[in-house]
């Protein structure tokens, strides 16, 4: 899925179960729900070089969602401004690589790993900026983080 112009959809792109799919160069604005999901094991996937832009619009939710989804990576990614909920946020998702985005001015976390079920993900690289509920939070197990640059 690829080179797409996506706005003011329920969910921009969403995959359950899908393995092996790469969702690359997107703009996707304006989504009611997560602008990119994956769901129920979709794993293997590539997202990369995706544009997600809220637009600041209220009730606009945004960002990237892993859950019951391993060994994915979430890679050069810009989101902006996405509103209401986290950045990117994984959920029960495991071996997963979350690499040089930029996830700046969302009011939910920037990156959020949300339980002890996610295991063994690598967080590097990384810009966060601005973030109302801050700029990480990770309550997963064995996540693995570094050179991440973290302004409030």
């Amino acid at each position: 899925i690829y080179w797409n112009l996506l706005g003011g959809n329920d969910h921009g792109i969403r995959l359950f179960p899908s393995n092996e799919c790469l969702i690359c160069n997107n703009e996707i604005n304006q989504s009611s729900h997560y602008d990119i999901r994956l769901e129920n094991s979709s794993n293997n996937n590539l997202i990369s070089g995706n544009l997600i832009d809220g637009g600041g619009v209220s009730g606009s939710s945004g960002g990237i969602f892993l859950d019951l989804s391993h060994k994915n990576i979430i890679s050069n990614n810009s989101i902006i401004d996405c509103g209401i909920v986290d950045c990117i946020r994984l959920t029960d998702s495991d071996k997963n690589i979350v690499s040089n985005n930029v996830c700046e001015t969302n009011t939910g976390w920037g990156i959020h790993i949300t339980n002890s079920g996610s295991n063994n993900n690598l967080v590097i690289g990384n810009m966060l900026l601005s973030n109302t509920y801050g700029q990480f939070n990770n309550l997963g197990t064995d996540t693995e983080f570094g050179l991440n640059v973290e302004i409030t």
